[in-house]
């Protein structure tokens, strides 16, 4: 027993091989190798396309990201490297006393392949949000969706807000 190979069925009649991790993990796959959070630091009100202030990697004591994550300016976003990427978005709004409510607030994810030119919505989620009483009332939504990148200095990804009253937060 090496721990540098592994014995497995070549599923040629239940005969056992040996194979080392490297040829293990050209079959499976590397795994993970980037994955990164950022949030807003401050809420905002109305629309956004996209949201282009107060973002920030995560930062609580417990967060690690893995590689050397996404890159940020103005709100686009930018890949590391070329790989399949699960990209979610999650927005939370909400209504101050007097603003009353909204029946159809979104937020979108937007990739553009082509340095930034052209975006394509690829996932969205509708929400509501109605004043109850005198207190803020709150909602929220995800939306995620999986980006081929093929190339990493062409993909760029956005997130926007539409709101139908003027008056919801984000």
């Amino acid at each position: 027993a090496d721990a540098d190979l592994f014995i497995v069925d070549d599923g040629a009649g239940g005969t056992n091989r040996k194979t080392t991790a490297a040829r293990i993990k050209t079959y499976v796959g590397g795994g993970i190798t980037v994955a990164d959070i950022w949030r807003l630091s401050a809420s905002f009100t109305g629309d956004a396309d996209p949201i282009a202030s107060n973002w920030e990697r995560t930062d609580d004591s417990t967060f690690g990201y893995i590689g050397s994550g996404m890159s940020e300016s103005s709100g686009i976003f930018t890949f590391p490297s070329t790989g399949i990427y699960r990209v979610a978005f999650t927005f939370a709004i909400y209504s101050a006393n007097s603003s009353g409510e909204d029946r159809g607030p979104s937020a979108k994810i937007r990739v553009s392949s082509d340095s930034g030119s052209n975006y394509d919505d690829v996932a969205q989620t509708h929400n509501f949000v109605t004043t109850i009483s005198s207190n803020y009332t709150h909602n929220q939504g995800t939306t995620n969706t999986f980006v081929d990148v093929t190339n990493a200095s062409n993909f760029r990804v956005k997130f926007s807000v539409d709101v139908i009253n003027a008056n919801t937060s984000t």
